[in-house]
């Protein structure tokens, strides 16, 4: 039987509930209403000064970006795609030009070397201890692809550097530097291995490079960088893609220089932020569906935004630049005329845009420090509008916390673990008969000129309120205490391990994929049975791992702490281990990691905690006596193998291959080798987040419901 106290406590448990369920709910909302109360962006860096200079681009410059486009894809065809005789056009073509230009050899990781060229654009009123970098890539795949009048990043970067070296040495006060990095082939994403060997390269302390024999001299310090896409992708609009590794964004005042010189160029509605989530194609396309609905353009946008920036994988090259602290940002360009500009002229569209280009160059070339004065931590629903932290942090806080209200209140109730019988004996006398301050004076002797002084009516009931809410003592001991650190402690280890292992051994997890042909036969498997194969392979040496850790691991522990069961005539009762502790432990953790690292990708903390803490809050049902009756009930039973089965499909033994299989259309050993190189390349927090936190905390959820 419950008695009236634990009947009590749970309804305080309910009115705690209520209160972190509306707060959730609050936080969710909230975020709908970002691009409603964004605030327009605004200069924060005087020495930019974008728009204020004439750049006398003209139509003849814009002819020339086309010649260039057409001579490198005619150039690339005769070669037959060849990479190196490529490279070495370009770098003949930037000598012609009257460029100090190099060709960077590094080591690729297929084994192959490849190739990059860079140009050094001295500035001749400089010490050369300052830089400007402006770097492309070219797809030898796509050089082919050109229709009439289209221009490809190659031609446009390089009528840039001339118009420069031509008409701009007059003003150029840093050293520009022309990056043309090589793009593998076999890969359509190749994860920028081109211009990370060239960064690693510029940024290494010996004189020459990776590659013996490769002469590498250097420029000024790095201070920003502007790197261009140009491809059939970007068919409406002009893209500044801004998110880097890991979710890290340049100094806002990058992105508002640019849109500065679009406003003034008067193609400001072409300006758009990223129109596509850096994800699988099946992944995409179930986002676009999702994203399709009655909503407001500017929350689009924003979700896009939040999206790329919570999967912490560049949206383009300009995030390798943020390993060394370079602010940079990726312009999306259109080959031809974009289908939303109003005229069809495209050398006039080449002339607008090569403007921009060149006056943001002009403007970075204007500052006298690194850019420091405008937002780091920003919210983008469109470019000209921005969220600061000191906004969106609040919707976070609201979302965390039925969380924080749950831990704070079990931790005030485990308070009475560790004080003394004494102590609480006299705190029930206390709170049961009143007792007079001996310093006041007796109600006879009482002066009735001096009434006694009572608080008003709504202190008192907001006091009584707030006593009768946290006045829940436990049954927890600290033999549950210990228990509970030791069995939350193996589960982080178990999860650290995991996290160590493929990071320090370099386990490859292709090894572990079934072969596609039969050794014995020359029967060839399809890809969609092989992957089935390796699911039910993964899947079955992760469920072995579990059973291992409860059955085996576990059990002892149970055995250790446990204590024998008080029967009765009718039910027998026995104290739950751990108790409420376990739930305060089993929760720290992700909260831990959440707050600390919400600075740091704060998109993907908050899609995090959206996803995890219902997770958290309705697995875990604490009460205050953390009694449990055993009836030997048959519902019961069933409830229970319920609950077990609905927590193990949230496991990741069971996500992860429905995540491989109808969302990213992948092998679940390539799922796991990209989610570790990736984590390696771009520093992002799902590989982290997988191991260290959910994954423990499903072991705490399933180890709760089975206790």
């Amino acid at each position: 039987m419950i008695d009236v106290q634990t009947k009590k406590d749970k309804s305080k448990l309910r009115l705690v509930f209520t209160i972190g369920f509306l707060l959730y709910a609050a936080g969710i909302v909230s975020i709908y209403f970002y691009p409603i109360n964004a605030h327009n962006t605004y200069m924060s860096e005087n020495a930019l000064m974008p728009g204020l200079s004439l750049v006398d681009f003209d139509h003849k410059e814009s002819h020339r970006i086309i010649k260039y486009s057409k001579s490198f894809q005619s150039e690339t065809i005769r070669n037959e795609k060849d990479q190196k005789k490529s490279m070495e056009w370009i770098h003949g073509q930037l000598l012609e030009m009257g460029l100090d230009s190099y060709l960077h050899k590094y080591n690729a990781t297929d084994g192959t070397v490849k190739y990059n060229v860079y140009s050094v654009l001295r500035a001749p009123k400089s010490d050369g201890t300052e830089s400007i970098v402006i770097s492309t890539q070219f797809k030898l795949s796509k050089a082919s692809e050109l229709g009439t009048d289209e221009i490809s990043s190659i031609g446009f970067i390089m009528s840039i550097c001339e118009y420069i070296y031509t008409k701009g040495r007059s003003w150029l006060a840093k050293d520009l530097i022309l990056v043309i990095s090589s793009h593998n082939s076999d890969s359509e994403l190749d994860n920028g291995q081109g211009i990370r060997s060239w960064l690693h390269d510029y940024h290494d302390s010996n004189i020459g490079s990776s590659v013996r024999d490769n002469f590498f001299p250097r420029a000024g310090l790095i201070q920003s960088a502007i790197n261009f896409e140009i491809d059939h992708k970007f068919q409406d609009k002009i893209y500044i893609l801004s998110e880097g590794s890991n979710g890290q964004l340049p100094n806002l005042d990058l992105i508002n220089t640019i849109g500065r010189l679009a406003r003034k160029e008067g193609i400001q509605d072409l300006i758009s932020l990223s129109d596509s989530v850096s994800t699988s194609e099946s992944l995409m396309t179930i986002f676009q569906r999702y994203t399709s609905l009655a909503l407001p353009e500017n929350f689009k946008t924003l979700f896009r935004f939040m999206m790329n920036q919570a999967i912490g994988k560049p949206t383009g090259n300009h995030g390798i630049y943020n390993r060394y602290h370079i602010d940079a940002v990726t312009i999306g360009i259109p080959p031809g005329i974009p289908n939303s500009y109003y005229s069809n002229n495209n050398i006039k569209f080449l002339t607008k845009i090569s403007k921009i280009t060149i006056g943001t160059i002009r403007s970075l070339n204007n500052l006298l420090e690194r850019l420091h004065q405008s937002f780091y931590y920003y919210l983008l629903p469109s470019p000209f509008h921005y969220i600061s932290i000191g906004e969106y942090m609040i919707s976070l806080g609201l979302i965390l916390a039925p969380l924080i209200i749950r831990i704070v209140y079990l931790l005030i109730t485990l308070s009475t673990t560790f004080k003394s019988d004494i102590f609480l004996l006299r705190k029930n006398k206390s709170t049961n008969s009143p007792v007079l301050n001996s310093s006041s004076p007796s109600p006879s002797s009482s002066s009735p000129s001096t009434p006694p002084t009572t608080p008003s009516r709504r202190q008192s009931k907001l006091s009584q309120l707030l006593s009768k809410i946290f006045k829940m003592e436990t049954s927890d001991s600290p033999r549950d205490i210990v228990y509970s650190i030791i069995v939350v402690c193996l589960f982080q280890i178990i999860g650290i391990l995991l996290y160590l292992l493929p990071q320090t051994f370099n386990i490859n997890f292709n090894r572990f994929k079934s072969e596609s042909s039969l050794s014995t036969t020359s029967l060839t498997l399809p890809p969609l049975l092989v992957n089935l194969l390796d699911e039910i392979k993964f899947i079955t040496v992760s469920l072995f791992l579990y059973l291992i850790v409860f059955k085996v691991i576990l059990k002892k522990i149970d055995n250790l702490f446990s204590t024998p069961p008080t029967s009765t005539s009718t039910t027998t009762t026995a104290k739950k281990l751990g108790g409420n502790s376990f739930i305060v432990f089993s929760n720290l953790p992700i909260l831990v990691f959440i707050t600390s690292m919400s600075l740091l990708n704060f998109s993907f903390c908050t899609f995090a905690s959206i996803l995890s803490i219902p997770l958290c809050i309705l697995s875990f049902n604490s009460n205050s006596n953390s009694i449990v009756t055993y009836k030997g009930s048959k519902i019961q039973r069933l409830f229970v193998l319920v609950k077990n089965i609905v927590f193990l499909m949230l496991s990741p033994v069971i996500l992860l291959p429905i995540l491989s299989r109808f969302y990213l259309d992948v092998n679940i050993f390539t799922l796991l080798n990209e989610l570790v190189a990736q984590y390696q390349l771009y520093s992002n927090l799902f590989f982290p987040f997988l191991t260290l936190i959910y994954l423990p905390l499903n072991l705490s959820i399933l180890k709760y419901t089975n206790n």
